[in-house]
């Protein structure tokens, strides 16, 4: 679950909504020991429960645990969230990472085909428009057109894009400042040089967080609400460093994640951790994954296109070509099709690359 600055936290409830809503939070906090979460729409402005967030300041609280919530709808014609892989080229080289098992090229995606692929969107309205994949987008040296290009478009509720920090310059910055990108988010995984190195065996740690500030503080000095600016850390299992983690960024990222290990199921060196996440994950059903119901399409830079990111060489579920198909088609063909009834009916296992997965309640 997310955390939120309560600084960029807005609050559009009258005084007198707020302070009635705040006796009913206090007794929730009173019986159950626990600070409520907030409830937020995609500008994070708060959708109800102002109580919570007031209770949150009242007890000197600098961040809350809280989601966004998303519109899904019914029955989509069109994915409600494209993947686009701006390009596989990296600086890094993260243990965690699919990329240690990646066998398909490092090549940029050009702007002719990030054209291609954003005008079939036009007609459709999309929860998330993700700019990376298995690669540092800031290394692609079409990034900048592929940014502009998309300050023509408002038909994605939230558009992301992310980085390792390495290298991340003034010039990435403004170029993010001048986009519409909604979410900016830095791939930290540490909070010391020892854990950072035990996820990433290249940089330095004060180097990442030295730039991320950089962007943190010329947003503000541009006066600018947008991106709002997210420090995620993969967890490594060691509940002091997630703490740590929290509270270094509490005052000065927007949105904070300690996020779960993700593809668990094909990377050893994350298997373990996310064998340990599961036993600790609440409520969690080993027959059902929830990323099928998403409606997410990964586009990969060979023109693969799979539903699902832990297929990171697009080996096992391969369901169209975007480079000869459109994604409209794609996205109604039988063979989609008859992965979502599969999966909505609780028969993951009948995939063989899904039967064994440890991802699917991520």
């Amino acid at each position: 679950m997310e955390y939120f600055n309560l600084e960029t936290v807005v609050n559009p409830f009258a005084k007198e909504k707020t302070q009635s809503d705040l006796i009913r939070a206090e007794k929730e906090y009173q019986d159950t020991n626990t600070v409520p979460i907030l409830k937020l729409d995609k500008d994070l402005k708060l959708i109800d429960s102002p109580g919570n967030y007031q209770l949150g300041k009242k007890l000197g609280l600098k961040i809350m645990k809280g989601f966004r919530h998303r519109i899904y709808g019914d029955s989509p014609t069109f994915p409600l969230r494209l993947n686009i892989e701006t390009t596989t080229v990296c600086n890094s080289k993260c243990r965690i990472c699919s990329r240690t098992k990646k066998r398909r090229p490092d090549v940029h995606l050009s702007f002719k085909d990030f054209k291609h692929i954003i005008d079939q969107t036009q007609n459709h309205y999309l929860i998330e428009l993700y700019l990376y994949r298995l690669g540092e987008p800031f290394l692609n040296p079409e990034l900048r057109q592929m940014l502009n290009y998309l300050n023509g478009f408002d038909n994605f509720e939230y558009i992301w894009i992310s980085s390792n920090g390495l290298e991340l310059n003034n010039e990435h910055i403004e170029m993010l400042l001048n986009s519409n990108v909604t979410i900016f988010n830095m791939s930290i995984n540490g909070v010391d040089q020892k854990s950072f190195r035990s996820v990433n065996e290249v940089g330095l740690l004060e180097n990442v967080e030295k730039n991320f500030i950089n962007a943190i503080e010329l947003k503000k000095r541009k006066g600018k609400r947008l991106p709002f600016m997210r420090a995620q850390m993969i967890s490594q299992g060691n509940k002091n460093d997630d703490e740590k983690f929290l509270n270094k960024w509490a005052d000065k990222a927007d949105i904070i994640n300690v996020g779960m290990i993700e593809f668990g199921s094909s990377i050893e060196f994350n298997y373990n951790k996310a064998l340990n996440q599961r036993s600790l994950a609440e409520n969690v059903s080993i027959k059902i994954c929830s990323k099928p119901g998403r409606y997410s399409f990964y586009l990969y830079n060979d023109g693969s296109v799979v539903p699902c990111m832990c297929d990171y060489n697009a080996d096992f579920l391969n369901i169209g070509n975007w480079r000869n198909q459109s994604i409209e088609d794609i996205f109604n063909s039988e063979k989609y099709k008859s992965f979502l009834n599969i999966h909505f009916l609780g028969n993951k296992e009948k995939i063989n690359f899904c039967s064994n997965c440890i991802d699917n309640y991520f």
